[in-house]
């Protein structure tokens, strides 16, 4: 019996197999129930930081171009929709990943199909978003290029974009699409300084833009203008760079086949006018016009072709307007990208030859760039070129004034009619 009661004693001490699988299955549900509470909590703080984004615009457009929403073009403005003025913020990302990609690639610039260049305008209403492609303003659309570097080493140039975009955005009354030449940091501050812009209602028109990376622009370029840059870049390293020669390759197919006609400007021009009033020269030009570019206003070329003056006395070149062959300033022009193509003059001249033989010729050493080439290319061909007038880049650097040229400075530097563009070369302060 006690051999019974033993082991009757032992069985009443086990523990039975549902409660041991209950013990065991206890820090199981624990951790289930951490992980359900954390997730509770994630989303509710994904809630609150969702809407705050919606609350302000700006951090709305940064999270959208992050996630790629901008991809397709789309802008939002602080209530959800898209703006009356800009109906489109396009930035190109699509376009930039295949650059970026080409030049980790072999350096050269993939243009994407003419499909995806299309640009679209994605029009918000309600949550239901509508895409419009538009052949007809592709055609009627004006272009811009514009070169805007370095922008976190030398902050002042920031002002000059500033002055210039809201000078022209606020007067246009043209749809235009701005072709805008980066580095990494100045294309951050061109998307904060349009946003501002877009949030207070400057522009009177529509407006896109694309973004071409500078180095594998200059990479792209390199082919058709590093002999002639070679030439004529001088010994200031400032203009050592393609980039600089930029408009005498840029016809080369570059820029999307829409684009024919392309107005490049410096950043630090200030428009008092509508400046669909400038691209109205393009239909003044001759036959055998192919580019539009004023004067350079001061005696710079005087200067350079110096040694030429001395030795053929009476000569026009160097002179001042109206009669004398001046040179150019580059800080605006108006380039026919078809017109380029088709000239057999236009194209001798981009010989290395014809650089060589006419640089000695005038004793030309050059310094400034595109400028340099088309003021030399202009002695010989002056007919490839239609003279913008004065008022349309009216330069306000004075620097060769006490250099000499006192008495013939005015000459060159009197622009009597009503101004269109001030240009603040040389750091110049504009009115």
């Amino acid at each position: 019996m006690k051999q019974r009661g033993k082991s009757s004693g032992t069985k009443a001490m086990r523990v039975p197999v549902r409660e041991r699988n209950r013990g065991g299955n206890f820090p199981r549900k624990a951790v289930c129930s951490w992980i359900s509470s954390f997730i509770k909590l994630f989303i509710t703080i994904s809630l609150f930081v969702l809407l705050v984004y919606v609350y302000d615009r700006r951090i709305v457009y940064g999270f959208a171009r992050e996630i790629g929403w901008l991809d397709n073009g789309i802008s939002l403005s602080r209530d959800g929709q898209d703006t009356d003025n800009i109906k489109q913020i396009h930035t190109e990302e699509k376009e930039n990943l295949h650059l970026r990609k080409a030049n980790s690639v072999d350096g050269n610039i993939a243009i994407p199909e003419a499909e995806e260049l299309e640009q679209e305008t994605l029009l918000k209403q309600g949550g239901v978003g509508a895409v419009e492609r538009r052949e007809s303003e592709q055609t009627n659309r004006k272009h811009v290029l514009q070169v805007l570097t370095n922008t976190d080493k030398h902050p002042h140039l920031k002002t000059r974009f500033d002055v210039c975009m809201r000078s022209i955005l606020e007067k246009s009354s043209a749809d235009l699409h701005f072709f805008f030449v980066v580095d990494t940091a100045s294309e951050k501050f061109i998307l904060e300084c349009l946003q501002q812009v877009t949030d207070e209602g400057v522009s009177k028109s529509k407006f896109q833009f694309t973004f071409l990376h500078i180095d594998v622009l200059g990479k792209k370029l390199l082919p058709y203008v590093g002999d002639l840059q070679a030439q004529l870049r001088g010994s200031h390293p400032y203009y050592t760079d393609a980039i600089f020669f930029l408009s005498m390759g840029i016809h080369q197919h570059i820029l999307p086949p829409h684009v024919q006609r392309l107005v490049i400007m410096d950043t630090d021009l200030k428009f008092m006018s509508d400046i669909r009033f400038l691209f109205d020269h393009f239909d003044r030009f001759s036959d055998d016009n192919v580019m539009g570019i004023a004067h350079e206003q001061q005696p710079v070329y005087r200067h350079l072709f110096s040694l030429y003056r001395t030795q053929n006395k009476g000569t026009k070149v160097g002179d001042p307007p109206p009669n004398g062959r001046t040179g150019f300033n580059s800080g605006v022009m108006l380039l026919d990208f078809e017109k380029m193509r088709a000239s057999q003059s236009y194209r001798e001249i981009l010989n290395v030859g014809f650089i060589q033989q006419y640089s000695e010729k005038y004793h030309f050493k050059g310094h400034l760039g595109d400028q340099d080439f088309f003021t030399l290319a202009s002695m010989e061909h002056p007919e490839l070129f239609y003279v913008l007038p004065c008022t349309w880049n009216k330069q306000l650097c004075i620097w060769w004034k006490d250099k000499g040229y006192e008495s013939v400075f005015d000459l060159y530097f009197i622009c009597p009619e009503p101004i269109h563009v001030y240009h603040g070369n040389c750091n110049t302060p504009i009115p």
